[in-house]
């Protein structure tokens, strides 16, 4: 027999007490943090971003920010055991600094499962970012420095559960199908709204959406307005298993884009199927 009144005894419970449905997520980073809308992730979320800045400045600069409901990560990482911890490495530190810094807040939530938030630089300069490897041990979103850094992490803490958005990886496919001609965009400037933020309805989606995976959620299109077609090729890139670039490819892509480039120019259209095998 159903008893609706206990139903409804338990939602009354649930809204009268402290009771968190869902997980606990702290994000902490820059304006490409807030990029991801953490706000609107699944669970009970807090955020400490401070806009144009790095881990180690943030580290440092407990008590700055730009958002005006961001949470200090000294007071949230010692007053609350969180689910999700995401961090965004920014330009301007080196290894042993995102290291140094990340590894500290880890010993304060010894629980939480750690996601590294790589991010991007300004569209114009991503792509040579992305391809540019690690030789100097300087940030940048490149799939050799994010794999530098996890691996470093995982040493520190072996049974840690550390994982990316994969944001990099994603964002530079997206740039390969830009210059292959496929796709709904003509450049990475498609989806953003100045030289680095991502668009609200565009590359926010994606950003957004890249995050909620990384912390096993759903995709949503809650709060955007996004052409289905749009967000149908995102959803492909998130869905898809990102796989870094090498450098002859990106040297292959570029080539094979300037002659797409030359023939739009013309009024011609190329689809061109691009390989990961060299």
């Amino acid at each position: 027999m159903i008893y609706p009144f206990r139903s409804v005894a338990f939602v009354l419970l649930i809204l009268s007490s402290n009771i968190v449905l869902g997980d606990t997520i702290y994000t902490i980073g820059n304006s490409l943090t807030w990029d991801t809308k953490p706000y609107d992730l699944d669970g009970d979320v807090d955020y400490h971003i401070f806009c144009g800045k790095n881990l180690q400045f943030i580290y440092d600069n407990p008590e700055g920010h730009c958002v005006a409901s961001s949470l200090p990560w000294t007071t949230a990482l010692a007053t609350k055991q969180y689910d999700w911890i995401s961090v965004q490495p920014f330009a301007g530190t080196t290894l042993a600094q995102d290291v140094s810094v990340i590894s500290a807040w880890m010993v304060m939530q010894p629980t939480a499962k750690l996601v590294i938030h790589p991010a991007w630089t300004g569209f114009s300069r991503f792509p040579t970012d992305y391809a540019a490897g690690n030789p100097d041990d300087m940030m940048r979103p490149s799939p050799e420095y994010i794999a530098d850094l996890i691996d470093a992490l995982q040493a520190i803490d072996p049974g840690r559960d550390i994982r990316s958005t994969k944001t990099n990886d994603r964002l530079y496919s997206i740039w390969q199908d830009t210059e292959a001609g496929i796709g709904p965009f003509d450049s990475l400037h498609d989806l953003s709204r100045d030289w680095i933020h991502m668009g609200h309805n565009t590359g926010r989606y994606f950003a957004h959406n890249s995050l909620r995976l990384a912390m096993n959620q759903r995709l949503s299109d809650e709060g955007f307005t996004i052409d289905p077609a749009i967000k149908s090729y995102f959803d492909a890139k998130l869905t898809a298993i990102p796989e870094p670039t090498s450098a002859a490819t990106f040297i292959f892509l570029t080539i094979i884009g300037i002659a797409t480039r030359t023939r739009r120019s013309s009024g011609i259209t190329i689809r061109c199927t691009r390989s990961r095998t060299f």
